[in-house]
């Protein structure tokens, strides 16, 4: 099964986690197990979708989408993944985005 989102959360904030880095931690690790991997568009949106979510936890709310921005980048995806959708790593995904509350 895939981790409850309170628990990523909870474990991309931890000093542990942003000492050691996201670098072995893979998307699919941690969405449903129960659910086939997406493959081809759908595995492109499940990625968009994942930065949109992660650039919601900044640690700075001056720096987290509104809902406005949000909706318009669901409207206006422009996902294209370079690699299989099994090999992104959390690290990817959480680049740019200030989860953590350092730097």
């Amino acid at each position: 099964m895939g981790r409850h989102p309170g628990d990523l959360v909870s474990t991309i904030s931890s000093s542990t986690f942003a000492a050691s880095g996201p670098d072995q931690a893979l998307l699919k690790d941690v969405i449903d197990q129960r659910l086939p991997l997406p493959r081809g568009k759908l595995a492109e949106g499940v990625v968009y979708i994942a930065e949109i979510a992660v650039a919601c936890l900044n640690a700075n709310p001056q720096y987290r989408p509104n809902m406005r921005q949000v909706s318009l980048g669901l409207l206006n995806m422009r996902p294209t993944l370079i690699k299989s959708f099994s090999e992104i790593e959390l690290a990817e995904i959480l680049v740019d985005h200030n989860v953590t509350g350092e730097g």
